[in-house]
């Protein structure tokens, strides 16, 4: 499949008879000013045989003989500046001969109307590298980024890009690049951590983050079943760093070695037992894997029981794992 995007009209008149054209299926093309220009003609005769006109029509639209049924034309700035329509070819090109008002743009290709598509190019929906391709190049240019191509027209399609305020288009979509590449350094964190060596790249990771006085690695120490729910003892400071207002707390992590979903309540109850057992003030389970919905749920439930003896919990769960190592643990593993 090809992307051709074509040049607009010059007049403003022209620009309105191809915008019509395209509600009633046919994309047109100028550069078509004579009457003697069918390009499936032209292309059958040596150059000594055009005349001048035909030489310019040919040189300026024979690269419509190259557009096949399944590729996708693009109008620049039609229907008006800024704006484009789009659509996907069902007919490879043809000439009308049919006298019309503008008395040219009659090289045409035929187009599945339910695919027309009229947008804005700077739309939050269309991907930044399209966006950018969808300004006056030429007569014609191919754009090569298919995949993103048909992703913005799936977006504008659905609507499926909502921006949050004050966030620009090109940063939604760069967060949006970086999910595969969260995943698959969350991947490689557990792939190079095997067995008890996450809950020791967990706790380097954790002794970098502000107030965290000391880390005990107490399941390295306690082994498998036996460590009461504790992988990991962190002792850190609450409050304000300010003199008298600092308070000494404890947290214990309980940390998860999975791929793909985390389906195990395990964690949940062991974070429960640990936080009784060694009085801790807060809990975190960390798990490589995505969390499934219903560990979310049952998470929420002992979140908001332990919330009613004054104790707090957290989850940092798949992509996020990324997200904290690359935040407090950077200099580690960069």
């Amino acid at each position: 499949m090809t992307v051709w995007a074509l040049k607009n009209p010059t007049a403003q008149e022209h620009v309105a008879f191809v915008a019509a054209s395209l509600k009633q299926g046919l994309s047109r093309f100028g550069w078509s000013y004579i009457h003697r220009c069918d390009l499936w003609q032209l292309d059958e005769l040596p150059w000594s045989e055009l005349d001048e006109d035909q030489t310019d029509c040919y040189k300026k639209a024979h690269f419509l003989l190259a557009v096949k049924p399944g590729d996708w034309v693009v109008h620049i700035n039609v229907p008006s500046y800024g704006l484009c329509t789009a659509a996907q070819v069902i007919g490879g090109y043809a000439f009308d001969s049919a006298p019309n008002e503008v008395d040219d743009f009659r090289h045409t290709l035929k187009i599945e109307l339910s695919t027309l598509l009229e947008f804005d190019r700077n739309d939050a929906n269309v991907l930044p590298s399209i966006s950018n391709r969808l300004r006056l190049q030429g007569r014609f240019w191919r754009i090569g980024q298919v995949a993103e191509f048909e992703q913005s027209i799936a977006n504008l399609t659905h609507r499926a890009v909502v921006l949050p305020p004050n966030q620009r288009a090109e940063t939604y979509h760069l967060r949006n690049d970086f999910g595969p590449l969260l995943t698959d350094l969350t991947g490689k964190i557990q792939k190079n951590n095997p067995r008890g060596k996450l809950e020791e790249f967990m706790a380097e990771v954790l002794r970098q983050v502000p107030g965290v006085d000391d880390v005990e690695e107490h399941g390295k120490h306690k082994g498998w079943g036996t460590d009461n729910g504790a992988d990991l003892i962190v002792h850190y400071q609450t409050g304000l760093p300010l003199p008298g207002l600092r308070k000494a707390a404890k947290l214990v992590v309980q940390v998860k070695s999975y791929t793909e979903t985390h389906w195990d309540m395990e964690a949940i109850h062991q974070i429960k037992t640990a936080i009784d057992h060694f009085g801790a003030d807060a809990g975190l389970i960390v798990t490589t894997a995505q969390p499934s919905k219903e560990f979310k749920q049952a998470f929420e439930l002992a979140s908001t029981e332990l919330a009613e003896k004054g104790k707090l919990i957290g989850l940092i769960g798949g992509d996020d794992v990324a997200r904290f190592v690359l935040k407090f643990g950077g200099e580690i593993i960069l």
